[in-house]
């Protein structure tokens, strides 16, 4: 009744949820109604029932709350044991790749934006080995890739790194 009186007072239509049951609900808007005349001649109720809706948004907010859990598992375990990931575009040369890569070799991350930029780092007596594997990865020779390479660091030192991947997809 409360709803009815302030809508037909300030004229303002409410809209509110409203549990009935157990897991029932419902969203209530009561608007004024006006006639041809353009004057207010009483209120409109209607009721919506929103019960699947909120199961959804809760299995939503759910499933949400299980990706930022699992996001920061995988933070966790990459911090623990400096594991960074990296992905190309071989088509676009776009290169996505964990940002700890770049700062383990004293870049900043828009410092190394191609594969390029990272091959250019390779030390000159890895880099026949690097380039085979990854081509053979890339020709489709072999399913997988496990290289070991040093790579120079922006001060000039060399850092090892372990590489491991394979082709998520291929245009055919």
């Amino acid at each position: 009744m409360e709803d009815l009186e302030n809508v037909l007072k300030v004229l303002v239509p409410v809209k509110r949820k409203i549990q009935l049951k157990d897991d029932q609900w419902c969203q209530l808007e009561v608007k004024p109604y006006q006639t041809i005349e353009n004057q207010i001649d009483g209120a409109v109720h209607v009721l919506i029932d929103i019960t699947e809706i909120r199961r959804y948004w809760r299995k939503q907010e759910e499933l949400i709350e299980e990706v930022e859990l699992s996001n920061k598992r995988m933070t966790l375990a990459n911090e623990v044991g400096k594991v960074a990931w990296w992905e190309s575009n071989y088509d676009s040369k776009e290169l996505i790749y964990h940002p700890d890569k770049a700062h383990w070799l004293g870049f900043k991350i828009d410092e190394l934006k191609t594969v390029e930029d990272f091959v250019q780092l390779i030390h000159p007596d890895d880099y026949e080995s690097a380039m085979n594997s990854m081509r053979n990865l890339l020709t489709g020779d072999s399913e997988a890739y496990d290289i070991r390479y040093r790579l120079r660091t922006k001060p000039g030192n060399y850092r090892f790194f372990h590489n491991q991947g394979f082709v998520m997809q291929r245009n055919e």
